[in-house]
């Protein structure tokens, strides 16, 4: 694998004013996702049968194609990535 696209997406939460709010992180490629069921689809670049559309990231290239990627989501709402190469 030489690209990947990653999502987060927090469990939802009240805030201040009682109102249910969930944090996404993802922006600039959209991927079939079925909430209830199996996440793997066929041309995901798509809407596919029940799925909505949700935004990814794409994360770093990988030239060698190995590597160990780790994602970090901060309470901030920002996004950290480090990444391993052997």
């Amino acid at each position: 694998m030489k690209t990947f696209y990653y999502r987060g997406e927090s469990v939802p939460y009240r805030d201040k004013a009682g109102k249910n709010i969930r944090t996404t992180w993802g922006a600039g490629m959209k991927f079939a996702v079925f909430e209830n069921g199996n996440f793997n689809y066929w041309n995901a670049q798509n809407k596919v049968l029940n799925s909505s559309l949700e935004d990814f990231s794409k994360g770093v290239d990988i030239d060698d194609g190995v590597a160990t990627v780790t994602v970090t989501f901060q309470a901030d709402g920002k996004v950290s990535m480090q990444t391993v190469k052997p």
